[in-house]
């Protein structure tokens, strides 16, 4: 608040500018003036005032203010393919005067920069839901997702590491199939189960025909009855002698093992 002595009743020709508030005092008037103003009349400045980047490309990230008072503060930053020389974040002081050093956006080299390359899955279903961006410096995060039918293997969100290599691992898309109660499954598991079927077919196979085989060469050593005669094998009769011997020994016809 500022004091003017100039007479009475001076308050009537509106001599508080800026919105000032003109108060009548014995001898004169007083001007009451609104944030950001000084002076007799409040003509004068009382802020802290913004200079732009002379490259025009000095980004405020902070809520931008009309007035920026003692104790304000303003946070800067630079788009892709620039990096931020001076301070990032100033502070309005007593003197209406800015903290720190004046900023600005300097080109820079990407090929001199560390940055990590981003490479999308050929499956071309897979997409970036959040950080999609030109160029990804260190500390900078991607989010992917799938769209409906396929669920997301690996890592959902990756982060742009210091040695220019993404964190996590490589994500991609992989084709659902729905069972009958209507819940999604992995097409994978589906094709291994099939192969566990057809493993214990083969396998109970290879258990059948072995034990065919098994029954059909004892079969020969059995002795096989018919209503009339009975036949039994020459491994049976012969036991070390002639067919002849065994012939007269026994009154049974004897068959040799091709008839059977």
């Amino acid at each position: 608040m500022s004091s003017f002595n100039c007479g009475p009743d001076l308050c009537d020709s509106g001599p508080c500018v800026n919105e000032g508030t003109c108060i009548d005092v014995p001898g004169g008037f007083t001007c009451q003036c609104p944030a950001g103003y000084d002076g007799p009349t409040c003509d004068s400045v009382a802020r802290c005032l913004l200079t732009n980047d002379q490259s025009d490309v000095l980004i405020v990230v902070s809520v931008e203010q009309a007035v920026y008072l003692p104790g304000d503060l303003i946070e800067y930053g630079c788009p892709d393919g620039y990096h931020l020389s001076g301070s990032a974040t100033r502070y309005c002081r007593s003197d209406f005067s800015w903290s720190g050093h004046e900023p600005e956006c300097v080109m820079e080299d990407r090929a001199s920069t560390a940055h990590c390359v981003l490479t999308l899955n050929s499956s071309d279903v897979l997409t970036i839901v959040a950080g999609q961006q030109a160029v990804y410096r260190p500390g900078d995060s991607v989010e992917y997702g799938c769209p409906d039918g396929y669920h997301l293997r690996g890592s959902a969100t990756r982060i742009c590491q210091a040695d220019s290599k993404w964190s996590g691992q490589p994500a991609e898309c992989l084709m659902t199939s729905l069972r009958s109660d209507g819940r999604a499954v992995p097409v994978v598991p589906i094709v291994s189960g099939i192969g566990v079927v057809i493993f214990f077919a083969v396998v109970l196979a290879i258990a059948i025909t072995v034990f065919i085989r098994k029954r059909t060469a004892s079969y020969g050593d059995e002795l096989v009855n018919t209503p009339d005669v009975a036949y039994r094998t020459s491994k049976d009769l012969f036991m070390g002698g002639t067919y002849a011997e065994a012939k007269e020994a026994t009154n049974e016809p004897i068959y040799q093992d091709s008839i059977l």
